[in-house]
């Protein structure tokens, strides 16, 4: 249980930094309050669109194996996003 906890907060923490940033760069870019919101809708459409074929994914990859792909991948698109 403490694994799943510590895996749940690591994952939580980095998601809410990434999108913490995310909002920032786009109210950079579009210099509006409508930008950061705009953002997020995009990602919940994409997340609605994309969530059940990465449902299907984690249960043939299983949870070990899609928890390191998801966290690679979130972290190959903060640091490209941050560079």
């Amino acid at each position: 249980m403490r694994r799943i906890f510590a895996a749940v907060l690591l994952t939580n923490t980095s998601l809410t930094a990434f999108l913490a940033a995310i909002a920032w760069e786009a109210l950079r870019l579009t210099n509006s309050a409508g930008g950061p919101s705009t953002a997020f809708a995009l990602g919940s459409a994409a997340s609605l669109v994309v969530g059940p074929l990465l449902g299907v994914r984690v249960d043939r990859l299983g949870p070990h194996r899609a928890f390191r792909i998801s966290q690679s991948m979130t972290g190959t698109v903060a640091l490209g996003f941050a560079g």
